[in-house]
């Protein structure tokens, strides 16, 4: 096929349907010139992007937004093939609409998503004998703004319906335009009064850590951690707060409060520190004691290692880290008749393995020196208050 060099003649062939696309018949070699000329300067001067193939889906014509679509001028583009121009769009879903409207003579009207541009088009084609007229609309924003209103919907209905969590939905000023159920619970206002309340009369300004959480949101748009909030009546209650800032389909810029009470977990740590405190008591106090004892003793706890007093360390004649593996001695323990005791049948290891005491068993400790001492040694588990057992003592 000859490549027409006037912009206004290169839509397509002529012979178009005239009952398909109006371009088709007007840009056809049957029009007077000047109504071609007259069609050119409408597609050149739309919005929408608009090309033209014929039979060999060669381009016929290519109007400006259409350039700036594919990235190329129209010179580069007409007479080309389009698949071979653009190799990735024969198997697209643009493709393939095509296709159909030739192979059917059918108008196609879709809606796809590009990765290549990565863009949201509405595409009208239509077909006539031999040839293809194609607008394209580009719906990127319209589409982004569905979906975000789509998000925002189901988020606010879902979280209203169905959130444990308290919820505050408020504006730049503080002032509250929405509470759930579970925020009246856990503040002990009803909605109308936290509305007339707003957030400053809920935040603990005493909370040294609610200006670097303002200020944070007002940096990146969010916050999450753990602030002081008021109730009615005054008290306190720690709560874990989640905030985001975003602007709904009429711009109006908003921010969402999520709330947790965490006064039992706050209530669960304290109590933890203080088991900590008394168990290091303990530990301090039986530590104390196993150093005294005039007898070796060994604690053996699977996953931290093995702990010792001086006494053990002056039978063995050598330093034991406390903490580490009891690879240091073992090589060093031996039967009566003076043959090694294999690492599983060491007392410890029987005990943690069985879970039996082991009373009265006499070895012999090689020391550094090549000094071989009888010993007469005991093993018992250490068992959890679950009756798990945990470590071995000996």
């Amino acid at each position: 096929m000859q490549v027409r060099s006037d912009p206004g003649a290169q839509a397509v062939d002529a012979g178009a349907d005239a009952t398909s696309d109006p371009a088709h018949s007007e840009l056809s070699g049957s029009a007077p010139d000047a109504a071609q000329r007259q069609l050119s300067a409408v597609l050149e001067s739309i919005t929408d992007s608009f090309f033209a193939v014929d039979s060999e889906w060669r381009f016929t014509y290519v109007n400006r937004k259409a350039e700036e679509l594919f990235g190329c001028g129209r010179e580069e583009l007409l007479g080309q093939v389009l698949w071979e121009k653009f190799p990735q769009t024969l198997d697209s879903r643009f493709g393939r609409e095509y296709r159909e409207a030739m192979e059917r003579q059918e108008k196609r009207q879709f809606e796809a998503y590009s990765p290549v541009l990565g863009r949201w088009f509405e595409v009208h084609a239509y077909p006539a004998s031999g040839a293809l007229s194609v607008y394209i609309h580009d719906i990127t924003e319209r589409r982004r703004a569905e979906a975000a209103l789509r998000e925002t919907e189901h988020r606010y209905r879902s979280l209203i319906d169905n959130s444990m969590d308290a919820i505050l939905l408020t504006a730049p000023d503080g002032s509250i335009a929405m509470a759930n159920r579970a925020s009246t619970t856990l503040l002990g206002y009803t909605e109308s009064e936290l509305r007339a309340l707003g957030t400053k009369g809920l935040l603990d300004a005493s909370d040294q850590q609610l200006e670097l959480a303002l200020a944070e949101r007002r940096r990146t748009g969010r916050f999450r951690g753990e602030l002081s909030m008021k109730r009615k009546g005054g008290a306190r209650i720690p709560v874990e707060l989640s905030s985001a800032t975003f602007r709904d389909e009429q711009g109006a810029e908003w921010a969402s409060l999520f709330i947790r009470d965490i006064s039992e977990r706050k209530a669960r740590e304290a109590e933890r520190e203080r088991l900590l405190g008394e168990l290091d008591s303990k530990q301090r106090w039986l530590q104390a004691v196993i150093e005294h004892v005039p007898v070796g003793v060994i604690l053996v706890v699977p996953g931290e290692g093995v702990y010792v007093n001086h006494r053990t360390e002056e039978l063995f004649g050598m330093k034991i880290e406390r903490g580490a593996g009891s690879g240091q001695y073992a090589p060093r323990l031996r039967y009566p008749d003076g043959s090694p005791i294999p690492a599983e049948q060491m007392v410890s290891a029987r005990v943690l393995r069985t879970g039996e005491t082991i009373l009265g068993t006499e070895f012999l400790i090689e020391r550094p020196d090549g000094e071989r001492r009888p010993m007469l040694g005991s093993a018992a588990p250490i068992r959890s208050s679950e009756g798990k057992i945990v470590g071995a003592v000996g």
